[in-house]
């Protein structure tokens, strides 16, 4: 796929684990009752899912779903709210397609224009090789944000508070995202250095869903353009994890050196993933 070639440009380690190291993470067997009680709630899961999968999908307008029925949650089934007093038609399907939207518009503007972490500026050379990558038709060009900010490091904490007000910006203008410095916990933490690449690295993978076009196609290069970007963005953050968070006893540690096992498994979970890309 388009996206693999950047990979490999910016993949700058693969962590793999022994035989030995593998056995250690398998968890004990939770024993037949456990076994039983979980196979209950599956099939209460599957009677629930036969009996709302037949009402129809939340009615969105044909532009949205001319542009997100594959990356989108498929099949969201209907039905009627119960809460009293409420609109029935933000049933629940229309909170799965909000958690949707949710999900993507949060992330891009923290990682890509917050500044609530440690910026890197990408090379004119870079982000011409990504537009090169995704848009080879003259007709579905990309353009590039101005003011961009995204984080090769992510600080512990901060004020979601914008210092700007954003309509008094283009949209394209990232300065408007920007949060209060100030308020800032500048402590990198591994588990949450991680769980952003996990998220970066899982959304390019739905970036790259064949619904956003070819290359050469005259739609999705924006959106491919996007994928290639948080493609890099948990790149640069995993060179930053394994040059400033690593130690000689190969465990990452925070910043202000507090050690978080949990926060390691996400860390190998994560660069698992990006080798599984890179070599897809």
């Amino acid at each position: 796929m388009w996206f693999q070639l950047l990979l490999v440009l910016f993949l700058v380690a693969t962590v793999g684990c022994s035989d030995a190291e593998k056995s250690t993470m398998v968890q004990p067997h939770a024993g037949s009752a456990a076994i039983s009680a979980a196979a209950g709630a599956l099939e209460s899961q599957a009677e629930f899912a036969a009996e709302v999968s037949a009402t129809a999908a939340p009615t969105t307008p044909a532009a949205v779903t001319a542009t997100t029925e594959a990356a989108a949650p498929q099949s969201i089934a209907a039905t009627r709210s119960t809460l009293v007093g409420t609109n029935d038609e933000f049933n629940y399907g229309a909170a799965v397609w909000q958690g949707y939207w949710l999900s993507r518009d949060h992330f891009g503007p923290f990682v890509m224009g917050s500044g609530l972490g440690i910026p890197f500026t990408p090379s004119m050379e870079m982000l011409g090789q990504a537009m090169a990558m995704v848009a080879q038709n003259p007709d579905d060009t990309v353009t590039v944000p101005s003011n961009m900010m995204p984080l090769q490091a992510i600080f512990a904490s901060g004020s979601p508070r914008l210092v700007n007000n954003p309509l008094d910006f283009d949209p394209l203008d990232f300065e408007a995202l920007r949060l209060d410095p100030s308020t800032f916990d500048q402590t990198v933490r591994v588990r949450g250095q991680a769980e952003t690449m996990l998220k970066e690295s899982q959304w390019a993978r739905n970036f790259a869903n064949a619904h956003f076009g070819t290359p050469d196609a005259d739609f999705g290069a924006q959106q491919r353009f996007i994928g290639v970007m948080v493609n890099m963005l948990s790149q640069m953050q995993g060179q930053y994890a394994m040059q400033n968070l690593l130690s000689d006893d190969g465990l990452y540690y925070d910043s202000d050196g507090e050690l978080d096992y949990a926060a390691n498994w996400v860390m190998l979970q994560v660069l698992s993933d990006m080798a599984g890309i890179a070599a897809a």
